[in-house]
């Protein structure tokens, strides 16, 4: 069953994903989810979310990402709930997570082709 946890978490990493220049750091043999789910397994070994957070952002070569600080907040509340989410679903929220950052880059450019339409009229 899928918590609120488990969504805010996901909507956490998704952030994280989409900041990443994956055709750097993929290639035939290693998928995106690949790579971000054993980055994931690393953060989760960190004491609190914050730290995993700071953990998989060095990972995956970025110095942080837009989060909403509420969302790092609630989660800190919840520490110990949402760290053993990440050590037993990790490849499961890698997955989700990558799922949402790709459905939020396709809301932002359908978005993007709408207000390019009304700019053109």
């Amino acid at each position: 069953m899928i918590s609120e946890e488990h969504e805010l978490l996901c909507d956490v990493i998704s952030n994280i994903y989409m900041r990443v220049d994956w055709r750097k750091i993929t290639s035939l043999k290693r998928s995106a989810v690949d790579i971000l789910t054993d980055r994931v397994r690393v953060a989760c070994k960190e004491q609190d979310i914050l730290k995993a957070h700071d953990k998989l952002c060095a990972t995956l070569n970025i110095s942080t990402s837009k989060q909403d600080v509420d969302i790092l907040e609630s989660l800190y509340h919840v520490n110990d709930t949402v760290m053993s989410i990440m050590r037993e679903h990790t490849g499961y929220v890698a997955a989700l997570s990558q799922k949402k950052a790709k459905d939020k880059i396709e809301e932002l450019k359908r978005l993007k082709e709408i207000k390019d339409k009304e700019k053109s009229k």
